[in-house]
């Protein structure tokens, strides 16, 4: 015969104002007949992810949600010399392969519609790639192909811990 042993636990968090529902009222459950905050799994988990200790652990492999990878890589081409607008044709182009761009017209035409997970190798290649490509007079060349189209070395840890939004299938 096997034993089975569950834990139920409270613990304490000191005053903060940890989750909220749509109307902005914080999130509660009865535990016990006694209602109490309630704390979600996600809002738990965001903590982690973002406390010093986990940076410090994951430093070399973390990677990034953003929207502004290709701002990252326009600014990195204008202080190497690069004209802003085909500084700003190279970032586009490597940066379509992240997310869908937001339109040419938009103040911020190089970032992406949604947050897309930039890895540590993603984002060295994304600035390192353009560099070669720079006095080439298309904006297409090879060396602005994607920049994730090598096997990922790093661990996605969003996945892991937390939920993982696919930008596409």
């Amino acid at each position: 015969m096997s034993h089975f042993l569950q834990l139920h636990l409270l613990t304490f968090y000191p005053p903060s104002n940890l989750n909220r529902d749509d109307t902005g009222r914080p999130k509660t459950a009865t535990v016990g007949g006694v209602p109490r905050l309630r704390i979600s799994s996600q809002a738990l988990k965001r903590a982690w992810r973002s406390s010093a200790i986990f940076a410090e652990r994951l430093r070399e492999h973390r990677g990034q949600r953003t929207q502004r990878f290709g701002e990252d890589i326009e600014r990195h081409l204008r202080e190497r010399g690069i004209e802003p607008q085909r500084a700003l044709e190279i970032a586009r182009s490597i940066t379509q392969h992240f997310g869908k761009l937001k339109p040419e017209k938009d103040p911020a035409p190089a970032r992406t519609e949604q947050l897309a997970f930039i890895a540590p190798e993603e984002r060295a290649a994304g600035v390192v790639r353009p560099d070669r490509c720079r006095r080439k007079d298309r904006a297409d060349c090879r060396a602005t192909a994607s920049p994730c189209r090598h096997r990922r070395r790093h661990r996605n840890v969003r996945a892991h811990v937390g939920r993982q939004p696919s930008i596409q299938p």
